[in-house]
């Protein structure tokens, strides 16, 4: 989010001017602890987004295709039930299912609909886990202070078991 810029640490500014400047793979993406929700390793290229933004180009000629990809998804100020909604319609419309990968960013805002309720991360990690491919859960990027950059159409490497995304190829900008 180009807003964000001034107020993100050193650390993520510095990996922005990295994807951006060096010609070199930039490497491991430093996204903090992650949780592994399926165990694995595998290797595709980098799609993803904004979850409500991606379910809502669904049928249309603008959403890019996702079959190879590690998908990374975010979201923010949306409700438990709206998520696992958003990612029932992408999982029902087809478009998920040569995904080989996830990756679960900030869901920033994002709240339980109701006292005694599933967190809306619960919900995402459980719905995420059941595709059964290798995935992991609170990565630094999306609406949050911490934000790094993840460029799409990239070849990488997710290591569920390491809690590691790996970019294998220069970012062509």
């Amino acid at each position: 989010v180009i807003t964000q810029l001034p107020f993100l640490p050193k650390s993520a500014r510095d990996w922005l001017l990295r994807l951006l400047t060096q010609p070199e793979p930039p490497g491991r993406v430093p996204l903090g602890r992650l949780k592994t929700l399926v165990a694995g390793r595998t290797h595709g290229f980098l799609m993803g987004g904004n979850l409500a933004l991606l379910a809502s180009l669904v049928g249309t000629r603008h959403l890019p295709p996702l079959a190879g990809s590690i998908l990374f998804l975010e979201d923010t100020a949306e409700p438990a039930y709206r998520l696992d909604r958003l990612l029932l319609q992408l999982k029902q419309s087809g478009v998920l299912k040569n995904i080989l990968g996830f990756v679960i960013g900030s869901l920033a805002g994002c709240q339980p609909q109701g006292r005694g309720r599933a967190s809306a991360r619960r919900v995402m990690e459980e719905a995420v886990a059941a595709m059964g491919v290798p995935a992991v859960s609170g990565a630094d990027f999306g609406h949050q202070n911490r934000n790094f950059a993840l460029p799409l159409g990239v070849m990488a490497e997710l290591d569920a078991d390491r809690g590691s995304l790996t970019i294998l190829e220069p970012v062509v900008c």
